[in-house]
């Protein structure tokens, strides 16, 4: 099983400027909820219209930041027949689909570092 992850374009503005990350950010109005801002945050991001694309499945454990801990993230997941290609909005740098097993051996963040595929 394979995840989408995101390298955040850098900007003196985002405190997550640069990181590797799943797609998400802020709700705005007029959001309905957390889950309307999970869809258009995905769509802005990385034009994958979850709505269309995926069956949303749930959602994880909340997490606070370390950079923001009086900010509340509540991470969903959704799951793709195929992996869409991503079409990067303003504030991504790059997408790029890593299976998860890689993630559980500590590979994946080699990789990175190393700029191996």
């Amino acid at each position: 099983m394979d995840a989408l992850f995101v390298k955040r374009a850098e900007s003196a503005v985002d405190p997550w400027s640069g990181q590797i990350a799943f797609p998400g950010g802020r709700f705005e109005h007029p959001d309905n909820g957390i889950i309307d801002t999970a869809i258009r945050e995905a769509r802005e991001e990385t034009g994958i219209d979850l709505l269309v694309q995926s069956r949303l499945v749930g959602t994880l454990d909340e997490v606070r930041p370390s950079n923001r801990p009086n900010l509340i993230v509540t991470p969903f997941v959704a799951l793709v027949e195929d992996r869409p290609i991503p079409k990067l909005g303003s504030e991504i740098e790059e997408a790029f689909w890593a299976p998860l097993r890689r993630l559980e051996r500590g590979a994946f963040e080699t990789a990175l570092k190393t700029g191996a595929k």
